[in-house]
């Protein structure tokens, strides 16, 4: 937490946080597996995973973020949200 507050001292720097919903981050990993082993994990496996410590750190990145966008819709909605951010920080 303490970088992360250096950082935004020092430089003009944000952190976006993009979260989804468990059921579409299963499908996620699934659609981009990485290890052929893990095409047998199943969705109850994934949520077990999905709360283990490297997993619950990353809430504390939500807390420091200066946005958290939701990722329930389209890649266009995504995009949308993201460059609506950008331009919510964007110099005037």
């Amino acid at each position: 937490e303490s970088d992360f507050s250096e950082l935004k001292k020092k430089f003009r720097w944000y952190l976006l946080f993009v979260d989804a919903p468990v059921e579409r981050r299963y499908g996620f990993f699934m659609e981009l597996l990485k290890d052929p082993n893990d095409a047998r994990m199943t969705y109850e496996e994934f949520c077990i995973r999905d709360v283990a410590e490297t997993e619950s750190e990353i809430e504390g990145l939500r807390r420091l973020s200066d946005c958290v966008i939701t990722n329930t819709g389209s890649i266009d909605d995504l995009e949308s949200k993201v460059l609506e951010f950008l331009s919510s920080i964007s110099p005037k």
